[in-house]
């Protein structure tokens, strides 16, 4: 018998800190007198994949492929011109490349992030699959759908790729004597679907009673929609929420015997050939929620700095809730609330104490009264460590606020901006003006808080002159300081969101929904403005603008 459960990491992510969602369902379930194990199985791919012997052999076979130096007649399934370029930059890094991907080698920190992007994109190459999404590029590795549930099936009984050899290598060692009530297995991202249904599968292989579950953000957005029962062939149930109270749950009924899902909140699972869900129930409140547990190793992780970041709320949900593209309030996943002032302190405390220096406060959108409180809070506490957080320019962010974030510790601020047309940020309901956002970033700047600005093209009405005026705006706020660095997203209508509701409202026409059943981005639609493939190729090419701006900046 067992009093134990395990939490998963699914790959495939950039492994240079462990993602939220385990440490934080780790101290919830421990706070609780649950005992639960973690496993990041993203860092135990890159560990496996980087190994010496491994990588040589990968770059061995990689110059055999058309355009490599051998000029052998083996098809490369993802093109020559790719198998080329990833070599030719691998091999102007020289020694330095394998330096980069060994934790210990500090000589080789500096590389470390392309070192890594390289390695998994070629290993991906050579073994025909592409790349995946994200830092890492296009699709997800072995080709699915994520948002297709019949092509993540076919997938799944069709194909077998990297991620398999990895867990056929790794899995049994690591299960070898010992038990669990549950493997519960995060999905944030789409692209880890296929990877996540691949490692529910082979847990399923070695342990063929061990109750399999999902859950994560891209399962309450995406999996959970599901109709096709022969999905659960991999897996037992998924959850939708934010999981802390049905991990404790999870673990209570294990305890009592077989795990009835029809008992817990949230749960979508398959009973009698067919798909069955239970209501979303009460979620925790941030203030019951413990800050997360330390609960891996952080010396192996790919890091580039001498400290890693965790990730807390203040808050969660939006305020504003009326942006025309997003589908935050739509979903009803994440209520908005608040922590208060002086449970956020404690957490933070906490944090400090185990030595952690460095917080993300990934909110949905912090308020900034409550930001204000929190800065102060943390001076008076005499707390000090840097900190970042996701907000929203909001008239009350003067140069008093900004200089008392400052002051506290603040160095980034993470803001979608959108776009310097007023009549676009009109046509998306953002709630802000160019005078309002100029006004922030004067008063950050001249505070010293770095911006990072959330940027689209593409949307609905948007000229290409449109975006190209926007991003001479953005270059010139790069340029004077303003700006530190610009992420561009390509719009597209997300399910569930004002746009979906209403297209003809915001001018778009001809809207073709997509195959998948899993609620995908609709990505084929018509409007009084650009083609989809001009925003496209606009975002890569502003995004290396801002890139070489940043770098000639030094």
């Amino acid at each position: 018998m067992t009093d134990k459960s395990l939490l998963i990491l699914s790959p495939l992510e950039m492994p240079t800190h462990p993602y939220a969602s385990v440490p934080q369902l780790i101290a919830a379930a421990g706070a609780s007198g649950c005992l639960v194990e973690g496993l990041d199985m993203n860092l135990e791919f890159h560990h496996w994949l980087f190994a010496r012997e491994r990588m040589e052999e990968t770059l061995r076979k990689a110059r055999l492929l058309p355009g490599g130096e051998g000029g052998a007649s083996s098809r490369d399934p993802i093109g020559a011109g790719k198998t080329a370029e990833i070599l030719a930059s691998i091999d102007g890094m020289g020694e330095g490349f394998f330096s980069a991907l060994d934790v210990t080698d500090r000589r080789g920190r500096g590389l470390r992030l392309q070192a890594v992007k390289l390695a998994v994109s070629l290993a991906f190459c050579v073994n025909g699959e592409e790349t995946v999404s994200g830092v890492f590029g296009n699709v997800s590795p072995g080709g699915a759908d994520p948002y297709s549930s019949t092509s993540l099936c076919d997938s799944l009984k069709t194909r077998r790729g990297l991620l398999d050899d990895f867990y056929d290598s790794f899995l049994p060692g690591y299960f070898a004597g010992k038990r669990f009530l549950f493997a519960g297995i995060s999905v944030p991202f789409a692209w880890q679907a296929e990877p996540a249904l691949r490692l529910a599968a082979s847990i399923r292989r070695i342990l063929p009673g061990l109750p399999v579950v999902l859950g994560g953000s891209y399962v309450g957005m995406h999996l959970a929609e599901t109709r096709i029962p022969e999905l659960f062939d991999y897996f037992d149930a998924m959850f939708v929420g934010r999981g802390e109270r049905q991990v404790i749950e999870l673990h209570r009924a294990a305890l009592s015997g077989p795990i009835d899902f029809s008992t817990i909140d949230g749960s979508v699972y398959r009973k009698n050939g067919k798909v069955c869900r239970t209501p979303l129930g009460e979620i925790l409140t941030l203030d019951e929620i413990p800050p997360p547990k330390l609960t891996f190793d952080r010396s192996r992780y790919f890091c580039t700095e001498a400290d890693h970041f965790l990730r807390l709320q203040l808050s969660m949900g939006c305020s504003w809730a009326r942006c025309a593209f997003c589908n935050l309030s739509g979903c009803k996943l994440f209520p908005r609330q608040q922590a208060s002032v002086d449970e956020a302190i404690g957490k933070v405390r906490s944090l400090l104490d185990q030595g952690i220096k460095r917080i993300f406060f990934g909110d949905d959108e912090a308020d900034p009264g409550m930001l204000g409180e929190f800065a102060d809070a943390v001076i008076r506490e005499g707390l000090r460590f840097e900190w970042s957080i996701n907000l929203r320019f909001h008239p009350s962010m003067d140069m008093e606020w900004a200089i008392l974030l400052k002051e506290a510790g603040c160095s980034r601020i993470f803001a979608g901006l959108e776009h310097f047309d007023e009549r676009i940020l009109g046509n998306i309901n953002k709630g802000t003006t160019v005078k309002l956002i100029d006004e922030c970033l004067n008063n950050l700047a001249w505070a010293g808080i770095a911006v990072t600005a959330y940027m689209m093209v593409g949307l609905p009405g948007e000229t290409r002159e449109d975006a190209e005026r926007s991003f001479g705006e953005l270059v010139g706020r790069v340029r004077e300081g303003l700006v530190d660095n610009a992420i561009y997203s390509v719009f597209s209508i997300t399910p569930g969101s004002p746009m979906a509701e209403n297209p003809s409202r915001y001018g778009i026409t001809k809207v073709h929904h997509p195959e998948g059943d899993l609620r995908p981005a609709i990505t084929d639609f018509e409007h009084d403005g650009m083609s989809r493939e001009e925003a496209s190729s606009l975002a890569a090419k502003f995004e290396w603008v801002i890139a070489e701006c940043r770098r000639k900046e030094g």
